[in-house]
């Protein structure tokens, strides 16, 4: 058996990954005989699979700049693996220029969106999952302290530099690897170059995380202002409020908010205040109190931006939810 060992001196904290060499090489070995010699230069293509709980796309737009990224949140955990292209992200204020072999990560709710800066081809490999999932081989759940033990748009990025990363791919993805293998290998592929990963995410989010933090950060009064607003959906969060507490004129809390988000203060509040209101109902809250959870006075003010954010009632949508529940 071969042990990939994590420590985390600090906390505690000790991860054991059991994965079989011999397993492991013979994936590999059967992914580069299987159609290897058919294999072209990607694309536009987009390679997908999904299964309990776990989901995996690879994709490659040659010209990305023609496609329209939607800032967007979401209710699943989500590692992205930058291949290659010109671009960064932002997440809740914070910037983060991508580099090949670099990761991106973030958990359910945070805010985030890709700025495309070229039109050089855009390939990730997109690895999206919940708890459930990784409680098939962490119990305990430590593998997630990454994306759950720290303030939102902090601690995202992870370089090739960092991590080293890189080289796993081509052996598992690299050019001279088949594209066209079955079913069963591509998940073994995924399943292990994605453990890969986790591994090494947690360990230098533990390096990080024990390190000094930079007081100096230029987008400190920003993410004071962006977590402030994330765990009080239920208060009054106008600017006039924010104003007051943070010591900003209105004006500066709606261009900081706007630089970092690209959305106005009453878009990005309202923004996660929708993605709060549909996860309450998922977890089988009444209106009223959805309503009251997320900070609106009146019902119908509630109802106008429900229906223009989702495209639908919340009435309507509570019958899907529990229509998709009872299937």
């Amino acid at each position: 058996m071969f042990l990939l060992q994590e420590l985390n001196g600090a906390l505690g904290l000790t991860l054991f990954f059991y994965v079989s060499y011999d397993i492991i090489s013979a994936t590999v070995m059967l992914i580069r005989r299987i159609d290897f010699s058919q294999a072209t230069a990607f694309m536009n293509f987009r390679r997908h699979f999904s299964f309990d709980n776990f989901d995996f796309t690879h994709t490659r737009d040659d010209h990305p700049a023609a496609i329209p990224f939607h800032s967007h949140v979401h209710d699943y955990y989500e590692l992205l693996f930058f291949v290659s292209g010109d671009g960064k992200f932002t997440v809740e204020g914070t910037e983060y220029t991508m580099a090949p072999g670099s990761i991106l990560i973030t958990r359910p709710g945070e805010f985030h969106h890709l700025t495309i800066l070229s039109d050089h081809p855009y390939e990730r490999l997109v690895f999206i999952f919940s708890p459930q999932f990784v409680t098939t081989f962490d119990s305990d759940l430590k593998i997630l302290t990454p994306f759950q033990n720290r303030l939102l748009g902090e601690y995202n990025y992870y370089s090739d530099t960092a991590i080293g990363t890189r080289s796993f791919f081509d052996v598992f993805f690299g050019p001279d690897v088949s594209s066209d293998i079955p079913g069963e290998l591509a998940r073994a592929r995924a399943y292990s170059f994605f453990a890969t990963l986790l591994c090494n995410v947690y360990s230098e989010f533990t390096r990080k995380h024990n390190a000094s933090r930079d007081a100096g950060s230029a987008n400190r009064a920003t993410q004071e202002i962006i977590n402030y607003i994330n765990n009080n959906l239920s208060e009054d969060l106008s600017r006039r409020e924010l104003s007051k507490r943070f010591f900003f004129s209105e004006s500066q809390i709606n261009r900081l908010i706007k630089k970092s988000t690209g959305l106005s203060t009453g878009q990005y509040i309202t923004l996660k205040r929708m993605h709060l209101a549909r996860k309450l109902f998922m977890g089988g809250k009444s209106v009223q109190t959805v309503c009251d959870s997320c900070g609106f006075n009146s019902y119908t003010a509630f109802f106008i931006a429900y229906k223009k954010h989702f495209g639908c009632s919340p009435t309507n949508d509570i019958f899907t939810i529990d229509q998709n529940k009872t299937m």
